[in-house]
C-alpha cells in the first residue's frame, strides 16, 4: 500500500523532468511603459447606502486616462460596445458626463446588479464605457471597453506566461478574503460590519473575477460542527468550509492556479496538535488539487498543470509547515498599516527594494487601515469608505514600471473598486514583470 501510494508523486516527478525548463521567458520583451496610450475602463465603488428599498452600492465608476481631451468630450455607460454604434447611428447611453481633464473618474448612477456566474459566462458584462468626440456634427468613440470577469486568464495566457517562473508573474490578491458580506441596506450599517467586512463578493466570485491569491485568517472553535471559520482578527465570519469548496470547485473548473495564504491564526490555534487537524482538514478536503511544495516558486505555469494541481498552500507557522509536503513557506506581507494614503505610497514604493524579485512569496498590502479612532470618529466611514480612497491611485500606481516590474501579489480590499485585475494581466502578457 506504501507503495501505491508513493507511486503518482514518481509519475508527477517524471512528468516535471520532462516539461519545459523554467528558466527563462521565451518571448521576452524589451521593457517598455505599458500604460501612456489613452484608455477608458470601469470600476465598482465600494461606496454603499441605500434609499428606501433600493440599494445604492456597486455603482459604475467611470475611468479614463491619458486623452488630450477637447470641448464637447465627454464619456458614458453604454449595454453594449458603443463603437458598433458608428455605423447605424449613435444611440444614447445609459449615462453621459462631461469629461474635464486628460485623466479622471466620475461616479454614475448605474448599478452593477448581481447575477449568477461562472467560468462558462461571456467575458464581457453587458456594461460598456465610452469616450466619444462630437465634431462637425459628427461624433465619434475613440475609446471603449467592456466591464469584465477572466475566469481563465492565466490559461488565456498560456503562451506568454507558461514558462515563466511563478515568483515572476503579477498576481492580484484580496486581502482578509473570507471576510466578505453582501450590502443589505439599513442591515449593513452598523459600525462592526461597516469595519470588519473587506469585499462583498464571494470566494468563487473573486476567484471568476481574476483574483489568484486569497489572504485568509483561520479560527478554530473546537465546540462548534464547524470546528474551523474564516476570521477578521477575532471577529468569526463564517464556516471555513464554504472558502474551501469555492476554491476547489473554480480549481477543479479552470485549472487556474489559486494561491491560498493561510496567514493569520487568531483564535483557538493554541498548540501544535490543532496545527495538525487542521492540515489533516486540508488534506482532505483539498488534496485532490494541492500542489506539492517541491514544486518551488521556482515552478512554471506548465509544470502546475501537468500534474494537475494548481492549489498552493502558503503558511505563516514555518514550523508546522516545514513538517508537511502540502504546506509552502508562508507569504511576507509588507504592510504599511496606515490610514494615510501618501504614507501608503511611500511605504508600498519602498517595499520593491525589500521584497521584490527575491524569488519567495511576497504581498504588497495595499489598502488603508483604520485606527481605534477612526472606528469612534468616522463611525460611517468603513473600510468601505478607505477603499473609496485607495483603489484609484493603487491602480495608477501599478501603472509605472518601477511598481509592475517588481511586483508579485497585490492585495486589496473592495478590489472591484482597482482596474488592478485587468493590469496585472496586461503586464504578465507583455513580459513586463522582469523578475527572473
Amino acid at each position: 500500500m506504501e507503495f501505491l501510494k508513493v507511486t503518482p508523486w514518481i509519475l508527477g516527478l517524471l512528468i516535471l523532468c520532462s516539461a519545459a525548463p523554467p528558466t527563462a521567458r521565451d518571448k521576452l520583451k524589451p521593457n517598455q511603459a505599458l500604460f501612456q496610450r489613452p484608455r477608458v475602463y470601469l470600476t465598482v465603488s465600494p461606496e454603499a447606502s441605500y434609499s428606501g428599498a433600493a440599494l445604492l452600492d456597486r455603482m459604475l465608476v467611470l475611468n479614463w486616462e491619458n486623452f488630450e481631451n477637447i470641448p464637447g468630450d465627454e464619456i458614458g455607460v453604454y449595454n453594449q460596445d458603443p463603437s458598433t454604434f458608428e455605423n447605424s447611428g449613435f444611440k444614447a447611453a445609459y449615462e453621459v458626463y462631461a469629461v474635464n481633464g486628460t485623466s479622471g473618474s466620475i461616479k454614475t448612477g448605474v448599478r452593477y446588479d448581481r447575477e449568477p456566474i461562472g467560468a462558462s459566462i461571456p467575458r464581457c458584462r453587458e456594461l460598456w464605457v465610452g469616450y466619444t468626440r462630437t465634431e462637425n456634427g459628427a461624433t465619434s468613440v475613440l475609446q471603449s471597453s467592456c466591464l469584465q470577469v477572466y475566469p481563465t486568464w492565466m490559461k488565456d495566457l498560456r503562451n506568454e506566461i507558461g514558462n515563466v517562473p511563478l515568483h515572476s508573474l503579477m498576481i492580484p490578491g484580496t486581502h482578509n478574503a473570507g471576510s466578505w458580506h453582501m450590502y443589505q441596506g439599513l442591515p449593513s450599517e452598523g459600525v462592526i460590519i461597516q469595519y470588519t467586512y473587506c469585499h462583498d463578493d464571494t470566494i468563487y466570485e473573486q476567484l471568476i473575477n481574476g483574483i489568484r491569491s486569497l489572504d485568509v485568517r483561520v479560527g478554530y472553535y473546537p465546540n462548534t460542527d464547524d470546528k474551523f471559520y474564516t476570521n477578521h482578527d477575532q471577529v468569526r465570519i463564517r464556516p471555513l468550509q464554504a472558502l474551501i469548496d469555492d476554491v476547489k470547485k473554480f480549481a477543479l473548473e479552470t485549472g487556474e492556479i489559486v494561491l491560498l495564504d493561510f496567514h493569520r491564526f487568531p483564535v483557538g490555534f493554541t498548540s501544535p496538535a490543532v496545527h495538525t487537524e487542521f492540515v489533516e482538514y486540508l488534506q482532505r478536503e483539498l488534496g485532490e488539487v494541492l500542489a506539492p511544495k517541491s514544486l518551488t516558486l521556482s515552478a512554471t505555469p506548465e509544470q502546475f498543470w501537468a500534474l494537475n494541481k494548481t492549489v498552493v498552500a502558503l503558511y505563516s507557522e514555518d514550523s508546522i509547515a516545514s513538517q508537511h509536503d502540502i504546506l509552502w513557506p508562508g507569504v511576507q506581507q509588507a504592510w504599511a498599516d496606515t490610514n494615510n494614503l501618501e504614507q501608503l505610497e511611500s511605504y508600498l514604493s519602498s517595499s520593491f527594494a525589500d521584497s521584490g524579485c527575491k524569488g519567495r512569496a511576497w504581498a504588497a498590502m495595499a489598502q488603508l487601515t483604520s485606527t481605534v479612532e477612526d472606528i469612534i470618529l468616522r463611525p460611517g466611514f468603513g473600510i468601505r469608505g478607505f477603499a473609496n480612497l485607495a483603489n484609484i491611485p493603487v491602480t495608477k500606481w501599478y501603472q509605472r514600471e518601477s511598481w509592475y516590474s517588481r511586483a508579485m501579489i497585490v492585495a486589496l480590499d473592495f478590489y472591484m473598486g482597482t482596474n488592478v485585475i485587468e493590469t496585472a494581466i496586461e503586464v504578465n502578457r507583455n513580459n513586463a514583470n522582469t523578475c527572473v
